[in-house]
């Protein structure tokens, strides 16, 4: 895992609240997945023109790829973030199993897309958008944070 100076051409953003905020994920997701080597936690982006992507990933071992996602999926749920609309996603060339649905929190709709491969587990959500758009961008994106090898 990487944490890139910009993310799809968005600054990364450097605040106190966001950085409490991937933080805490970050240290979640650390003693949440046993053999987990590095995870990262950032906010992309520009606020104020709507143009807002949280990214978080986790590098560990995952047995079981598809099952990893449906977790994921589960516990926000139960979280109370309803993810709605979910389907398949192209993972690009890093391989895996990805999907993506529609959310929305505080009257802000979500795109929420969520990987799992055998060394990985990640979500990117984008403020202010949809899963359709969201699905095109999400493999170059994660391309960006996960690096193999």
């Amino acid at each position: 895992m990487s944490e890139p100076k910009t993310l799809g051409g968005r600054p990364h953003l450097d605040n106190a609240e966001f950085s409490a905020v991937t933080g805490t994920m970050e240290d979640s997701l650390l003693t949440s997945y046993p053999g987990a080597s590095t995870s990262f936690g950032a906010f992309y982006g520009a606020p104020p023109k709507k143009n807002m992507v949280m990214a978080i990933a986790v590098a560990a071992p995952i047995p079981d790829p598809a099952l990893e996602l449906d977790r994921n999926f589960t516990n926000m749920s139960l979280t109370g973030l309803a993810v709605d609309d979910v389907a398949p996603v192209g993972t690009g060339s890093l391989g895996g199993v990805a999907r993506c649905g529609n959310s929305e929190t505080s009257g802000i709709d979500l795109a929420v897309c969520v990987w799992s491969d055998e060394g990985s587990v990640g979500m990117l959500v984008w403020y202010h958008s949809s899963a359709t758009r969201a699905k095109a961008e999400f493999p170059v994106l994660r391309g960006q944070i996960e690096k193999v090898g």
